[in-house]
């Protein structure tokens, strides 16, 4: 969720694209890689995708919420900074976080897709360039 800058450093999504809307006056391919484990950033996408071909390419792997049992475990809302502790001995505590990310997951697609944002999925630690081919010949076809 970082673009690089040479005036520094920019962690919000919704900012990246909002930078891209001043700075881009041509119509662009924009590709935005991520897990998407953060919300906020619908309208930003609408903006850009309105002027810009947006291609989302999102990665799974931990974004799937598949977590080892390993007793109790602090992990941070990257959205709020607040430190929930979960016990990942509890079944239900692990599916609380499955549906979580599932749920959060739908979610994206959905904003995708009424924004008119193409989205393909990778799975990470995998090859990615056959996705990735098959992904842009279906989009040129």
């Amino acid at each position: 969720h970082r673009l690089k800058l040479k005036s520094g450093v920019i962690d919000d999504a919704a900012a990246a694209f909002d930078f891209l809307q001043r700075t881009k006056q041509r119509r662009s391919l924009i590709f935005l890689l991520s897990d998407f484990l953060y919300a906020g950033f619908e309208a930003a996408h609408r903006r850009c995708a309105s002027r810009h071909e947006v291609v989302a390419i999102g990665i799974d792997g931990i974004s799937r919420g598949e977590i080892p049992d390993c007793g109790l475990v602090n992990v941070r809302d990257p959205e709020t900074g607040r430190i929930l502790q979960i016990d990942t001995a509890s079944p239900e505590a692990r599916a609380a976080v499955r549906h979580f990310f599932a749920a959060q997951r739908q979610q994206h697609i959905s904003t995708f897709r009424d924004a008119g944002i193409d989205y393909l999925e990778l799975e990470a630690g995998t090859e990615y360039i056959p996705s990735l081919s098959n992904f842009l010949r279906q989009r040129s076809a």
